[in-house]
């Protein structure tokens, strides 16, 4: 037990995070409750017993406040008591203003009793005040009473130290890494050590557990990584089903998948159950949707339209895995949020095991395959912040139709280059080899079924394949590895059959729905335009590049602190726009490192790893470019990009990192502009998931859970 004690009392990290909790309770003491502080010796006074809203949906309470007994005439604070949901504007007259005055209007629900709590700071004495209760025509709003100058109670929130304590002890950590990595005052020294033995004990780097590179047969860093993937797996199941609306799709046109399902147990493609109006069989242009709403002619809304009959034009993908077979199976149709969440789990098994090899391919200078100079926490960061990238976060917390396919595409894309660099290490292993490679092309075909234009990531086989090099399990150097050879026939042909499979079906999806192997149906849709006569234009293409890549967001000094970015330009024509939360290089700083190797001149960057990325940052500008021009400006087509510039800044990432030659000082400064990355990227997803814009968000879906957690930023 004594050991156990003194082992404690040397570990630098125990003392980081008791620092970490320290300082988390005395923010929480002193700035999260400072409306506490605030009321101090305040003497509540009511100015307003039960009352409830008129039939007009609004309640107007107006006092004087002359004829209330408050010291001073001083208003601190206003407070409704067991306010049923509604809107509140309260407006004052003081020293400073004769009239009225409007002060922002905040809503008010009785299931977060915190809401109805507010801070006043007028112009010195108020000498009137009004407070007008707003609900929907029809509603009601009842409140039991409403006071002034409340004192209000201190309200310690655990869980919001236990975050702050998490962020500051990791902050913390990676700061002062250097100093935790060595034994402390030769304390570890036993008393039989020479002089000299004990000045090298206390000299010599001690690596932490945390701080241990990456190896592949260490057990304890295993269960370490899989606690932290089920944390996630945990907190996306939390995001997947936070808005209520999502959960119970009151939106016919988000049921096609569920509908598919059915026709294809009947056989067919098409959705013979869905009625085509025969002013639409007649109209000369059906994809005009402004001409049909104007002239009232019903229509499916983002259904495939074609000769006649109405079709599914997302991917065929996520239909064949999850909603017909679960179709079949049970007889009820897969609802959209847990087909998005099969997905993350996927995407969750992709991004922990493709960070894994990458960090044993590229964080090592010599091309060890089994151990990497990529230490357990960085790797563990990583992991987090490519999972929980604020376009993963908007896909898993709005699991509609739109983005279940891109969901689909991004987890095949990064489990599919695991698989593929898993089959290094089974160099000399004919079977394992095999079927990794077979499995990595399987996932990367089906990304043909889900977004078709990011099988442009497919390219990657031939440097994956072809240039990369490095060391087996046994130490064997492998150079050039190739295919299409009589040596490599199996691998080939493990290789080669999963697209040929892949296309086999999607192909014949295509034919059966267009008439045509290679049309997947884009300009069938009965969307908001006219997809058949959009056209190209570069000014369209370099305002669309701009907005998503560098178009600033719109930080505001309220909670959830981000808006949408107003897209207004002097485009001469009709581009199709919705909202985005700000350019990727310019809210999420992890990405940033795409641009070392061009400052740096690809110094240091093998012929393999060069290719790799020059790959992955084109791709991402080609469909990029390809969505701003076949459809348009939307968040949810950042996603399909996206993935090509996480994964090129991440192997960036890595390999500046698992530098052995980089000095102590530039190492410093990397790590610590590092978790500085991680740590914005990480707040910024979590303003995009409470995001307000769009016709669906948790503002207006879940009002319980928003102002729950918009309790945790009151101060």
């Amino acid at each position: 037990m004594k050991t156990v004690v003194e082992k404690l009392k040397n570990n630098i990290l125990i003392k980081y995070l008791l620092v970490a909790v320290i300082l988390s309770f005395l923010v929480e003491i002193s700035i999260f409750n400072y409306s506490s502080w605030r009321s101090i010796g305040l003497v509540a006074v009511p100015i307003t017993g039960e009352i409830s809203a008129d039939e007009t949906g609004m309640c107007e309470i107006s006092r004087d406040i002359e004829c209330l007994n408050i010291r001073n005439f001083r208003i601190n604070n206003l407070k409704l008591e067991n306010c049923s949901s509604a809107d509140v504007t309260i407006r004052i007259a003081d020293e400073g203003d004769a009239y009225l005055y409007e002060l922002p209007t905040f809503r008010v629900t009785d299931e977060v009793e915190s809401t109805g709590f507010t801070n006043i700071y007028p112009y010195g004495r108020v000498n009137k005040i009004t407070v007008a209760i707003n609900v929907p025509e029809g509603g009601k709003a009842t409140i039991s009473g409403m006071d002034l100058n409340v004192r209000r109670p201190f309200d310690i929130k655990f869980l919001r130290v236990i975050i702050l304590s998490v962020l500051i002890w990791v902050l913390i950590a990676f700061w002062k890494k250097e100093e935790s990595e060595c034994w402390q005052n030769g304390s570890n020294a036993t008393d039989n050590d020479t002089e000299k033995e004990q000045t090298e004990l206390v000299n010599t780097p001690r690596k932490r557990f945390i701080y241990k590179g990456l190896a592949r047969k260490d057990k304890k860093q295993a269960v370490v990584i899989v606690l932290v993937a089920i944390l996630l797996i945990l907190l996306g199941r939390w995001m997947n089903v936070s808005n209520e609306k999502i959960v119970s799709c009151p939106w016919p046109h988000h049921k096609q998948y569920q509908e598919l399902a059915v026709a294809l147990s009947n056989g067919t493609v098409k959705l013979v159950e869905k009625e085509v109006s025969p002013l639409l069989l007649e109209k000369e242009n059906p994809y005009d949707t402004g001409a049909l709403m104007a002239e009232e002619i019903p229509y499916q809304m983002d259904y495939a339209y074609y000769n006649g009959s109405y079709y599914v034009y997302f991917g065929i993908a996520a239909e064949i895995l999850l909603y017909y077979p679960y179709y079949i199976i049970t007889g009820k149709p897969l609802s959209n949020y847990n087909a998005q969440y099969l997905l993350y789990l996927v995407l969750v098994f992709g991004v922990f095991m493709t960070m894994r090899e990458m960090c044993f391919k590229f964080g090592t200078d010599n091309d060890d395959c089994n151990e990497s100079k990529i230490s357990l926490i960085s790797y563990l960061m990583l992991c987090t912040s490519a999972v929980l990238i604020s376009n993963n976060v908007y896909l898993i917390s709005r699991s509609d139709i739109y983005n279940i396919p891109i969901m689909a595409a991004t987890a095949f894309t990064w489990t599919g280059i695991f698989f593929w660099l898993r089959s290094y290490i089974y160099r000399e292993e004919k079977t394992s080899r095999c079927i990794s490679i077979c499995l990595g092309s399987l996932c990367m075909a089906l990304v043909a079924g889900c977004r078709p234009q990011m099988l442009f990531f497919s390219v990657l086989a031939i440097f994956i394949f072809v240039l990369c090099s490095g060391k087996n399990k046994a130490g064997i150097s492998i150079t050039n590895r190739k295919l299409f050879t009589r040596d490599t026939l199996c691998d080939t042909l493990c290789f080669v059959v999963p697209y040929i499979v892949v296309a086999v079906v999607v192909c014949w999806y295509n034919q059966a729905r267009f008439g045509s192997i290679l049309d997947f149906g884009a300009t069938y849709s009965l969307t908001s335009n006219d997809m058949n006569h959009r056209g190209f234009n570069f000014d369209r293409l370099f305002k669309g590049l701009f907005a998503f890549f560098l178009q600033p967001p719109v930080l505001s000094m309220d909670f959830p602190y981000l808006d949408s970015s107003v897209l207004k330009s002097d485009y001469m024509g009709k581009n199709l726009t919705e909202f985005v939360y700000g350019g990727c290089f310019v809210t999420n700083l992890m990405l940033l490192s795409v641009f070392v190797p061009i400052f740096s001149g690809f110094k240091g960057f093998k012929a393999d790893l060069k290719a790799i990325y020059l790959t992955l940052v084109v791709g991402a500008v080609v469909i990029a470019a390809f969505d701003v021009n076949g459809a348009g400006v939307l968040y949810r087509y950042t996603c399909d990009f996206v993935p090509g510039l996480m994964l090129a800044s991440y192997i960036i990432w890595i390999v500046i990192l698992g530098r052995e030659k980089l000095q102590t000082g530039n190492r410093q400064i990397v790590e610590r502009v590092f978790i500085i990355c991680v740590i914005w990227g990480l707040i910024y997803s979590f303003m995009v998931f409470m995001g307000t814009s769009g016709s669906i968000s948790l503002k207006n879906d879940s009002i319980y859970l928003y102002e729950h957690i918009r309790e945790y930023f009151r101060l």
